[in-house]
C-alpha cells in the first residue's frame, strides 16, 4: 500500500490467497463463513484514483497484470463473513 492505509483501495476482503488464474479461474466457486461467492470474469483493473496514490509505475504493473490486484466476486449465497473466517472451494 506504498505506506498508505489498505483501506484507500477499496476493496472488501483481504487475503493471503493465491488468486492467479491457475488457482483461481473465473467461475470458481468460494465459501467464506456463511457465503458462496464466484469469480468474476471481469477482471479487476486499476483506475486513475490508483495511480495518483500509488504513482504511474504501480499502475502499469497493475494494468499489466490486473490480477495482482485481486479479483472481483459475485455473492451467489448471502450470509456473514467474520474476520478470521476460512475460504474453502466451494
Amino acid at each position: 500500500a506504498n505506506g498508505q492505509s489498505v483501506a484507500l483501495f477499496g476493496d472488501n476482503l483481504f487475503t493471503d490467497l493465491d488468486v492467479s488464474e491457475v488457482s483461481l479461474p473465473e467461475g470458481a466457486r468460494l465459501r467464506i463463513g456463511e457465503v458462496v461467492v464466484r469469480v468474476s470474469a471481469d477482471p479487476h483493473v486499476p483506475c486513475d484514483r490508483f495511480r495518483a496514490r500509488f504513482g504511474h509505475a504501480a499502475f502499469l504493473r497493475a494494468a499489466a497484470a490486473p490480477r495482482v490486484r485481486g479479483v472481483y466476486l459475485t455473492v451467489e449465497v448471502g450470509g456473514t463473513v467474520s474476520l478470521g473466517d476460512s475460504i474453502q472451494l466451494a
